[in-house]
């Protein structure tokens, strides 16, 4: 991962550690995946302050910015697409196009339809060949058990670079030929 990419994902992370102090009422009582979403945002915005990418926002299901035109709905092999949360700057810059930074999925773990539709779409995202330029995408569990937010994968340059288990928080089985990263409790694929 670059520099980039860990500083993004430590910023996600520390909004998980912030939403988990002080949302988990909303998981416990069971409440929509898109209000959870929404609340998540909020703390995604406050991570962002005081950071290089305090100028970015944060925004719920939006669906605008395709092949260059701002006001086209995003599409993939012509399916329109909707991400749940993305971290960005709206609009088309016009000498360097999108900025986009983060891209993030959430579900729950009691959700029977599981993540890999949702990966797909992240992994479509942050793979240049689609022209989002996502630098990275991440799967988020809502983790119905322990009523908290969960990493359940990283994405970046269209490929999942770490994955965790969703409800232990454990390394999961990667098929890499490298061995894990037992302090980190991940599986490097990709450098």
């Amino acid at each position: 991962m670059t520099e980039a990419v860990t500083t993004l994902k430590r910023i996600v992370q520390n909004a998980i550690l912030s939403f988990n102090g002080s949302e988990r009422y909303l998981i416990r009582n069971d409440l929509s995946e898109r209000c959870i979403c929404a609340r998540f945002a909020m703390h995604l915005t406050e991570a962002l302050k005081g950071t290089e990418y305090s100028d970015y926002l944060v925004d719920v299901e939006y669906n605008r910015g395709m092949d260059g035109h701002g006001r086209a709905a995003k599409r993939i092999e012509n399916a329109p697409i909707t991400v749940d949360l993305i971290v960005h700057k709206r609009g088309m810059h016009c000498r360097w196009g999108f900025d986009n930074l983060i891209c993030i999925e959430m579900k729950k773990t009691t959700d029977r339809r599981g993540y890999k539709d949702d990966e797909a779409r992240l992994m479509a995202m942050t793979d240049s060949a689609h022209g989002f330029h996502y630098k990275l995408g991440v799967m988020l569990a809502v983790n119905m058990t322990e009523n908290r937010l969960r990493i359940k994968s990283l994405i970046t340059g269209g490929q999942i670079v770490k994955e965790y288990d969703p409800v232990m928080q454990r390394l999961k089985h990667c098929p890499s030929k490298k061995e894990p990263n037992k302090h980190l409790g991940v599986c490097e694929k990709h450098e």
